[in-house]
């Protein structure tokens, strides 16, 4: 029997980049290699951390993308799509990665 260990966490992304995702997701060009944004970032419990990426290839719509990477920075692997999604799921090494995004929530403070 083989057991799958899990990370789940989020990833808070500001309202401007879920703008940003959409927009580039439907036209081309709106992000290039040279351009890449990080949208956010999520640090998990064994020192590894994933990052949320909005990727672009000239001429192309852009990908949006989980990387992860491991406590030293290297990449270890990551997961795209050209459509619009709250979040990723993916497996590596036996584990399970469930990686969801919230949206930023603007709040008035009242002193």
């Amino acid at each position: 029997m083989s057991y799958i260990f899990q990370h789940i966490c989020r990833i808070v992304i500001s309202r401007d980049h879920i703008q940003l995702i959409r927009r580039a997701l439907a036209e081309p060009d709106v992000v290039s290699s040279d351009t890449d944004t990080i949208l956010g970032r999520a640090d998990l419990w064994d020192g590894r951390y994933i990052e949320a990426r909005l990727c672009g290839r000239p001429g192309q719509t852009a990908l949006l993308a989980v990387v992860l990477y491991d406590f030293g920075g290297e990449l270890q692997t990551y997961r795209n799509s050209t459509e619009y999604q709250t979040g990723f799921e993916f497996t590596h090494e036996g584990m399970e990665f469930i990686v969801g995004f919230v949206p930023e929530e603007r709040r008035k403070r009242h002193e």
